[in-house]
């Protein structure tokens, strides 16, 4: 049996159970995909439209790719060239690079584009997506303006306040929108919830003696990518896993290596999955082999600690007083 975050469940030779693993997900899947609906930007944004009012604010600049993906449904690799998404009283900008042009125009729910461009041939010299961003909120005549300051760049900030426009920063409210999940976040992150599960299975079911970290790991995610070809078209996967064993156990969030599993061996693997940005995970201690009376110990007080957190769970209860419920259990062992 293997054990872990509470759950019991058996482990068995690689294939022996794959069919019947893979038609329950199949199931959960064919009912998550009954009941999804669209996704209602335009709600999203009126609801951040309200927040500005209140504040006394003339738009907002959005800059974390996640919050970008809620409020307007664009999903990009954003790591070089920057991306920001302006919302005013009455219209939606979208902020983007000259490669990213076409790609907004397909996916992203906006009433605006701006794009600018890094190369000669279309520039302006010195332009910059700091210079695209300013001259759009110039041109809306912006004086105050809401501004992720956990996310946005000092520099960004700097400039745009050296262009005569006062910033506030709004990440406090968008972390309050974030909060409360609509229809179609719950439907995303139980996608996601399967997919980890189609994961983790596969990986428990690859775990032998002689196997690699690494090798269990890529079971795991091959059968994810299968499974994701069930969704709706053109929705984005993002995974982050980590296995570790034998020593490395005792290092948490180790980079998957290359060490073979041994009898007896304990083994953390933690998989998450992100559809259309909405994550879940899920993650499982086990052993291959018996664990000695130590190593059981723990990882039985570990289980109740685990399950005490979980029954303290309900509306109105504050995160502390959760982990207190687990640490109750723990510190006196």
């Amino acid at each position: 049996m293997t054990r872990g975050r509470g759950v019991r469940f058996p482990v068995r030779a690689p294939g022996a159970t794959g069919a019947a693993i893979r038609a329950a997900i199949a199931a959960e899947e064919r009912g998550m995909a009954a009941g999804r609906g669209p996704i209602d930007y335009a709600a999203r944004i009126d609801r951040l439209r309200r927040t500005l009012a209140d504040g006394e604010l003339d738009a907002a600049v959005i800059r974390s790719p996640a919050n970008i993906a809620y409020l307007s449904g664009f999903h990009a690799l954003m790591y070089s060239r920057p991306i920001s998404l302006v919302v005013d009283e009455a219209r939606t900008t979208l902020v983007v690079p000259g490669l990213e042009g076409e790609h907004a125009i397909k996916a992203a729910t906006v009433d605006d584009l701006a794009v600018y461009h890094e190369y000669p041939e279309r520039s302006s010299h010195g332009e910059s997506a700091t210079d695209a961003l300013t001259d759009r909120l110039r041109a809306s005549s912006i004086r105050r303006l809401g501004l992720e300051y956990t996310t946005a760049p000092i520099a960004l900030r700097e400039q745009i306040e050296a262009a005569g426009i006062t910033t506030d920063d709004i990440s406090p409210v968008l972390a309050l929108m974030r909060l409360l999940k609509d229809d179609a976040e719950i439907a995303a992150i139980r996608r996601a919830a399967v997919l980890a599960r189609v994961g983790v299975m596969a990986t428990l079911e690859a775990s032998l003696p002689g196997r690699s970290n690494l090798e269990i790991a890529s079971v795991g995610t091959t059968a994810i990518l299968e499974a994701a070809s069930s969704l709706e078209a053109e929705a984005t996967i993002n995974l982050l896993e980590f296995t570790t064993s034998g020593p490395e156990t005792s290092l948490p969030h180790l980079i998957t290596s290359t060490r073979r599993l041994t009898r007896p061996d304990l083994v953390i693997h933690s998989r998450q999955v992100a559809v259309d940005g909405l994550r879940a995970e899920l993650e499982r201690t086990f052993a291959l082999g018996a664990m000695d009376a130590a190593t059981r110990r723990y990882f039985d007080v570990m289980e109740e600690a685990q399950l005490a957190a979980i029954a303290a769970i309900r509306p109105g209860v504050a995160m502390r007083e959760i982990d207190a419920a687990a640490r109750r259990i723990i510190q006196p062992n």
